[in-house]
């Protein structure tokens, strides 16, 4: 595990959600990499923060997101680097292929693998954008089609990319010196853009990542509820609406390209005409055709079936999902035996620290 401690340092933002922390910071307590807290909470530094050893907790109050990011970035040493949320949980079992894979193909700058939602009382463990990413790589030396595809097939996910750190910071510069990206609707998709700028981006067929949505728990509605001042994030500035009318040269200038490219490749990802074709070309192509019920711990695993890239996303359901058993690992690797102790491990922590 000390390749893994080595090279990749985990970034845990927080802002305004305390009550997920116990959770977060026993999760990672015994993790095989370098995590760091980065809380912007008002109100003063948590009460508990020495729950975060042996890892780092940092209370940067007065600093945006992106901010925070960066300066934290700026202190660290590891080639890699992962950003996630507070209810975020990585799996052990996935970062090493990945900082391997990237180690082994100098052309790329990020990678992930599968991505896995837990619910109250289900687990949502697939979309048809990830299936599109791990089936076609669309690697290119040329950093305007990157850019093309990543935004014409974009995936919200590339947020939670572990990325080379030297591309990190130069995600976060950019959104710091042109501010009109700088929006919470506007963010993932320039960071999708920037990120594809500076080299290929994979999708690895390993478990990756565990999401935790407990849309029911008290304490996060009553911090819903709370004073939180999110101005900094421009919520007032929707992509669909308004991005076109901001100065998009810095992103034309980033592949030399001009106002049209912008403006064709965000008609693709708002449209997802092409997208869709993708989706309906691959399901021909390859054969996901076969009956399947499965639950973990009593949790259904549901397969949604539907683009958009969110697995916390309202639904496109089903709980008799396809596949090909054969290809069972290389499509699902959630499903592979090896990573169900994992899955299991994450669960438990869900439980024993309920919101």
């Amino acid at each position: 595990m000390s390749f893994i401690r080595d090279n990749l340092t985990v970034l845990v933002t927080i802002r305004n959600r305390r009550n997920t922390l116990p959770r977060v910071m026993n999760y990672y307590k015994d993790f095989p990499a370098n995590v760091i807290f980065l809380d912007s909470t008002r109100g003063g530094k948590y009460d508990n923060s020495e729950l975060a050893k042996p890892n780092k907790y940092e209370y940067v109050a007065g600093k945006t997101y992106v901010q925070k990011i960066l300066d934290c970035l700026n202190t660290i040493d590891t080639k890699y680097s992962v950003v996630v949320c507070d209810d975020d949980f990585l799996s052990k079992e996935g970062l090493s292929d990945c900082i391997t894979f990237l180690e082994e193909n100098e052309d790329y700058c990020a990678c992930r693998g599968q991505e896995v939602a837990l619910f109250d009382n289900f687990l949502s463990f697939e979309t048809l954008d990830y299936l599109v990413d791990a089936l076609d790589s669309f690697r290119s030396d040329s950093a305007k089609e990157r850019v093309y595809n990543t935004w014409t097939y974009f995936n919200g996910a590339n947020v939670h990319n572990i990325m080379r750190t030297e591309v990190q910071v130069k995600i976060q510069e950019f959104h710091l010196k042109y501010s009109q990206f700088n929006a919470i609707s506007v963010y993932d998709k320039t960071l999708s853009y920037i990120t594809a700028v500076y080299g290929n981006i994979a999708v690895l067929p390993v478990y990756y990542i565990m999401r935790s949505s407990e849309a029911g728990a008290r304490s996060l509605k009553l911090e819903a509820n709370a004073d939180k001042d999110i101005s900094d994030w421009k919520p007032e500035i929707k992509f669909r609406e308004h991005f076109l009318d901001a100065d998009t040269t810095p992103l034309e200038d980033l592949v030399k390209s001009d106002r049209k490219f912008i403006e064709t490749i965000f008609n693709n990802l708002c449209t997802e005409t092409i997208k869709e074709e993708k989706f309906f070309d691959l399901l021909d192509k390859h054969d996901l055709l076969v009956e399947s019920s499965d639950s973990i711990e009593g949790y259904p695993l549901l397969f949604r079936f539907g683009s958009g890239g969110n697995l916390m996303g309202s639904g496109g359901y089903r709980e008799r999902f396809k596949r090909r058993q054969e290809n069972q690992d290389t499509f699902y690797p959630v499903l592979e035996y090896k990573n169900l102790k994992d899955l299991k491990n994450t669960m438990k922590y869900v439980k024993d620290y309920p919101l």
